[in-house]
């Protein structure tokens, strides 16, 4: 089990254990294959991939899991995309989960939300186990902090948390765990998309919405972590603050309805990826040749769209560079 960056790490720092465990590798599985998809991570995965299989022996099979591919053509997409098409297989449960949505308009400002949504997020979440995602972290610590005030007035539980990349380490392992051993308590985590997938916290009865996701696949993705005990449906709130929002809520309901989800975004010339694998493969290697070099990157299918001579451009700006050591 293993992340693109900490397999990175090895590449540059332990190159000698990149032989020696994978080597001789039968199969890569990607979990949440989709959501590397149009990013620079998941170039950087491909890019990772290829140098994986230039160290092995075999010609190893991938496995990519996703609950967000939508039709035959994204399934053929996601395939080609890593480059080993003939040798990669697509898994999704094609089983259909009903979700009952509910839509909920309170007009507000952009400081703080309405006062008359909250209470009404209160109200219907108090006796759940319930995940909210609002769209930025200053509004996820304002949920955690307000939901938690008005609990306090009325006697409720006091399990009221926020969870995203700034809250410490130590405080977001311990709301997992929390969550993931709740098996009579309830509890609220307001969160951004640090839950949205990946991690297992067990059972969320509700999730909840506020204002319109980026995309219709973040948004399967984040009601996909309700409703996963047998017979169960899934339920999710989409609370909006404006109009503009709301007509983006319910079209994004209506295309996910309608099982569209979007296109693969293919970037052709990831230069900046490149730079950073120059740096890897020249420092796991303790230094090259440039030939050499030049043959390990026109061996990666990630950069078939960028020339030599491109690389070789970029190279020569590399090595124009000086490090300034303070």
């Amino acid at each position: 089990m293993i992340t693109p960056e900490s397999m990175e790490a090895m590449f540059v720092n332990r190159p000698q254990n990149i032989h020696h465990l994978f080597s001789s590798l039968d199969y890569v599985v990607i979990d949440e294959i989709h959501s590397f998809l149009g990013s620079e991570r998941g170039i950087h995965l491909k890019s990772l991939l290829n140098r994986l299989q230039q160290v092995n022996s075999n010609r190893f099979s991938v496995v990519g899991l996703s609950a967000t591919v939508s039709d035959v053509n994204q399934y053929a997409e996601l395939k080609d995309y890593l480059g080993n098409s003939e040798n990669t297989t697509i898994l999704r449960d094609p089983t259909p989960k009903p979700i009952n949505a509910l839509f909920k308009y309170f007009p507000g400002s952009v400081e703080e939300l309405p006062l008359d949504l909250l209470k009404d997020l209160y109200v219907r979440t108090r006796d759940s186990k319930i995940l909210v995602f609002p769209n930025a972290r200053g509004r996820v610590e304002e949920v955690a902090v307000k939901l938690k005030k008005i609990s306090e007035r009325v006697g409720g539980h006091q399990n009221y948390f926020s969870h995203h990349s700034s809250v410490d380490k130590e405080v977001r392992e311990y709301v997992e765990f929390f969550a993931k051993s709740a098996k009579v308590e309830n509890f609220c985590i307001s969160c951004t998309s640090t839950l949205e997938l990946g991690i297992d916290i067990g059972n969320v009865d509700e999730v909840v919405q506020i204002d319109a996701t980026h995309s219709i696949a973040s948004l399967i993705q984040r009601v996909g972590r309700s409703g996963r005990r047998e017979g169960k449906s899934s339920n999710l709130y989409l609370y909006s603050t404006d109009r503009w929002s709301l007509l983006q809520s319910i079209a994004c309901w209506l295309l996910y309805s309608e099982q569209y989800i979007e296109p693969i975004q293919i970037t052709e010339k990831p230069y900046d990826v490149l730079v950073h694998q120059i740096l890897s493969i020249v420092k796991g290697s303790s230094g090259l040749y440039l030939n050499e070099l030049l043959t390990k990157i026109a061996a990666n299918s990630t950069f078939n769209h960028i020339t030599e001579d491109e690389v070789k451009e970029i190279i020569v700006h590399l090595q124009k560079l000086t490090f300034w050591r303070s």
